[in-house]
């Protein structure tokens, strides 16, 4: 394994701006697609303010446009080239007509909609699956990310 996880933490450090909100998408039902909403439980336990979208981020930008952040971080299960558990984070720039994530269209939409309506800073973090079969929970592999994940930002914020 890369440092991957210190040049994430490295990064994240550099972009997030609060107040941020972290929007965590997928099916919870769909075994690793269920990271961002996982993601989403573990900041939530922390204090930290996060907003669980399901597969639709789409229905949820009035509520993230009302919390006025700076930064808004989606994240997906994404297919990122590497490891289960293995994450990339790009700007939202980066998505437009790319497949960074398993939700692509919709968050692509979902950011132009953001950036017409407030002054944001948008990022995308996607994790790579290992399976995606209903009803098989997150694999160990993305339940470690995720974990990973939840302490680099909340060691992100506290230095903040």
């Amino acid at each position: 394994m890369t440092d991957q996880p210190r040049t994430i933490a490295y990064t994240l450090g550099e972009i997030l701006t609060p107040p941020i909100l972290v929007v965590g998408v997928g099916n919870r039902l769909r075994g690793d697609d269920g990271a961002g909403p996982a993601l989403v439980d573990e900041l939530s336990r922390r204090g930290i303010q996060a907003l669980d979208c399901g597969v639709a981020p789409e229905n949820y930008l009035e509520k993230i446009v009302l919390a006025r952040p700076q930064t808004v971080l989606f994240v997906d299960a994404a297919d990122v080239g590497g490891a289960a558990g293995d994450m990339r984070l790009a700007d939202a720039k980066e998505i437009s007509g790319h497949t960074l994530s398993t939700h692509a269209a919709s968050l692509g939409l979902a950011c132009e909609y953001l950036n017409a309506r407030i002054a944001v800073r948008i990022f995308l973090l996607g994790i790579q699956p290992l399976r995606l079969e209903l009803d098989t929970g997150l694999s160990p592999a993305v339940e470690t990310a995720v974990k990973s994940l939840a302490e680099m930002i909340v060691e992100v914020l506290d230095d903040a």
